[in-house]
C-alpha cells in the first residue's frame, strides 16, 4: 500500500507528535508498505528517520490509489478542498484547539467528514469529544509504544524519592508551571527535563530510570506517550483525573496516583503507592501494545 503522511503545513520538529508520526511511518515501512512523509519543514533531530521526508509532492510520484494520512489540524482544509480524489484520512493526535481555536476546529472537522474524509483518533477520550462537539463518528487506533526501548532498572524506592517531569515552553495546557512551583518536602528530589533538549529514546530511558515518580500534570493531550514510557521504565505515574489528559487508556485509580486538587497532588507525592507500577505496565503491554500491533489495525482501517 502507498501511504503518504501529510505534514505539509504543520512541519516536522522535536516534539512528541512528530516522533509518533515518524515512528509509525517507519513501522509501516518495515511491514512492507511504501511510506513517505510530506513536509516542507523538517527540524526533527531526535533520531535519523528511516522513512523519506520530502518537501515536494512532485517528488513522491504515487499512483492514483495512494492513501493520504492527515496528521495535523492545519492539513484539514488542504485535504477536503484539494485532494479528495484520494482516500483522505485525518489521523488526529489531539484536540488541537491551539491551532485556530475550538470553533474553527469543530467547523473544519464537520466539513472534512461531509466532504468524504475519515477521522482516526489515537486516544479513547477523543471519540466522545468528536461525537459531542462535532456530531461525527470517529475510529480509534493507538499509535503503539516502542516496548523494546523502555526498560527499567531495579529500584528500591527508598526516600528521598526522585520525581521527574517534562518541561514544555509552549502550551499552557501542559501545566509546566505546576512543576516549577511544586513545593515538595525533603523526602523528594526533582529531576525535570526540557522537551526541547533533543533527547533520544536512549537518553530519555536513562532519565526515566533516575526517577521513582513521574508527574504528568498536562490537561490536554491525544495519547500521552511520556507518562507511558516513564512507567515502562519503572516510574509511578502521578496525574490528574481529567479525561482530556491523554492517559485515560492506561491510567486509573488502580494503576496511577491521581489527583483532583493541589492538596490531593501533594498527598500522592508524599505517600506514593509503588504497587501500582506493574499494574500500569500490564495495561500498556497488553491493552495498548506495540507499534506493529497498532499499525496492523491502522492498515485495516484505511484499506
Amino acid at each position: 500500500m502507498n501511504i503518504l503522511f501529510n505534514a505539509l503545513q504543520c512541519g516536522i520538529g522535536n516534539n512528541g507528535g512528530s516522533k509518533t508520526i515518524i515512528r509509525s511511518a517507519e513501522t509501516l515501512q518495515d511491514m512492507g508498505h511504501n511510506v513517505v512523509i510530506w513536509s516542507q519543514v523538517n527540524n526533527y533531530t531526535w533520531h535519523i528517520p528511516k522513512v523519506k521526508i520530502l518537501s515536494s509532492y512532485r517528488m513522491i510520484g504515487y499512483p492514483d490509489n495512494s492513501q493520504e494520512i492527515i496528521v495535523s489540524s492545519w492539513e484539514l482544509e488542504a485535504a477536503y478542498k484539494r485532494r479528495l480524489n484520494y482516500n483522505a484520512i485525518w489521523y488526529c493526535r489531539g484536540w488541537e484547539t491551539w491551532v485556530r481555536g475550538e470553533e474553527w476546529l469543530i467547523d473544519q472537522s464537520k466539513q472534512f467528514i461531509n466532504s468524504g474524509g475519515r477521522i482516526i483518533v489515537n486516544s479513547s477520550w477523543l471519540i466522545d469529544q468528536f461525537k459531542n462537539k462535532c456530531g461525527v463518528d470517529v475510529e480509534l487506533c493507538h499509535a503503539g509504544l516502542d516496548l523494546n526501548e523502555w526498560e527499567g532498572r531495579e529500584r528500591t524506592h527508598k526516600e528521598p524519592y526522585t520525581i521527574g517531569g517534562m518541561i514544555y515552553e509552549r502550551h499552557q495546557s501542559k501545566r509546566s508551571d505546576m512543576l516549577f512551583n511544586l513545593d515538595v518536602r525533603n523526602k523528594l528530589n526533582k529531576r525535570f527535563v526540557n522537551i526541547k533538549s533533543g533527547y533520544s529514546n536512549n537518553k530519555l530511558c536513562n532519565v526515566y530510570n533516575e526517577c521513582d515518580i513521574w508527574l504528568s500534570p498536562t490537561e490536554l493531550e491525544g495519547f500521552h506517550n511520556v507518562a507511558a514510557e516513564a512507567n515502562l521504565c519503572g516510574c509511578l505515574v502521578v496525574c490528574n483525573r481529567m479525561p482530556s489528559n491523554g492517559m485515560g487508556d492506561y491510567s486509573t485509580d488502580e494503576t496511577a496516583m491521581r489527583y483532583t486538587g493541589h492538596d490531593e497532588l501533594l498527598a500522592c507525592l508524599n505517600n506514593p503507592d509503588f504497587s501500582k507500577v506493574p499494574k500500569m505496565q500490564k495495561i500498556l503491554r497488553e491493552k495498548i501494545g506495540s507499534r506493529e500491533k497498532n499499525m496492523k489495525r491502522f492498515v485495516e482501517l484505511i484499506s
